[in-house]
């Protein structure tokens, strides 16, 4: 399998029908047989809601390339015809920016620090994160959410829907009153202070439950669309996000993985391919590959070696992020 995502943001792609129909045939003479196009934004989707309108004010992103079409469906027409599998990608998850329409008219939904902050640190930088993250384990949130991919996934064409590293619950979140409240009141009862485990896990769970929630909705709806999950290494998804995917792959709430493997050298990449937990998933494993960020790609000779080392590995597939990239180093994949 061949993938790459396609993004709205250092990419102009998605801005008309007629890039989408250059573009897409691009990708498809080059090889790749499916794309993970960009669905929902920070706060907006990029096709036409009235579900979003309801919670956003916005019937699509405020964007003009955006407002006056329907860009999913023509994506959609264009890559059934080319024979590409679409799984739409629901980017950024739960993570929103500051001052955005949803967070403005939502604000309770929001999840804190233990210092009633609604921005955090990052735990590896220390700096402030500039974006704040719905509350998974509040109904509301999760009311919400699965209205929007319900509505998605009941109206449009799509093979699949996939959730990446943000839905998640940054460890330096769930601090709110009413979460404290919920947490006493179950069996482990003492509110933490510090990393404590089983407020660890306890969290952990209840990001777990609404992804079971939203995932049960969707077979529900639509029984063969794939649910596809791209997360970081367990261990940093754990540990940052209290994002569980193994426990989820067990739980059967994912048909399909794409582990991104951001490695700037060959070793550090092929060490994260050794993992013992990715072993027994290789049917179902892809691995996330960098070419590069807008105006800075990888080195080819880097992203061709990756390539065979997957390829060597017996995964599934490989995904590339992201698209202009991709183009940028299309010797690769001639």
């Amino acid at each position: 399998m061949q993938g790459v995502w396609l993004t709205n943001t250092g990419s102009k792609l998605l801005h008309s029908r007629q890039n989408l129909e250059a573009g897409l045939r691009q990708l498809q003479q080059l090889g790749f047989d499916t794309i993970y196009p960009v669905v929902w934004q920070r706060g907006y989707t990029l096709y036409p809601s009235s579900i979003a309108e309801k919670y956003t004010g916005h019937l699509t992103i405020p964007q003009p390339e955006y407002s006056s079409r329907d860009y999913l469906a023509e994506l959609l027409e264009i890559s059934h015809e080319l024979g590409l599998r679409v799984i739409v990608w629901w980017e950024y998850g739960l993570m929103l920016p500051p001052n955005c329409e949803l967070v403005q008219r939502y604000p309770s939904c929001l999840t804190l620090t233990n210092t009633g902050d609604r921005l955090r640190r990052k735990t590896a930088s220390g700096q402030l994160d500039q974006s704040v993250w719905l509350n998974p384990s509040d109904p509301q949130v999760v009311d919400m959410m699965g209205e929007l991919i319900i509505d998605l996934v009941s109206r449009y064409p799509i093979d699949g829907i996939q959730f990446d590293d943000h839905w998640g619950w940054p460890i330096e979140l769930g601090f709110e009153p009413s979460t404290q409240a919920a947490y006493r009141q179950s069996a482990t009862g003492i509110w933490p202070f510090g990393q404590q485990q089983s407020w660890a896990d306890w969290a952990g769970d209840k990001l777990t439950n609404s992804f079971q929630q939203i995932v049960g909705q969707i077979k529900a709806t639509k029984p063969d669309c794939l649910v596809s999950v791209s997360p970081n290494p367990l261990k940093f998804s754990i540990d940052n996000y209290r994002m569980n995917w193994q426990r989820w792959h067990e739980l059967g709430l994912i048909d399909e993985l794409v582990l991104q493997v951001y490695r700037y050298n060959l070793p550090a990449f092929q060490a994260e391919l050794k993992k013992p937990e990715l072993q027994p998933l290789k049917q179902q494993l892809a691995i996330g590959i960098l070419t590069g960020l807008k105006g800075k790609k990888q080195p080819p000779e880097l992203v061709k070696q990756q390539i065979a080392a997957v390829q060597s590995a017996g995964f599934k597939g490989s995904v590339y992020f992201f698209y202009e990239t991709v183009l940028e180093s299309s010797e690769i994949f001639q």
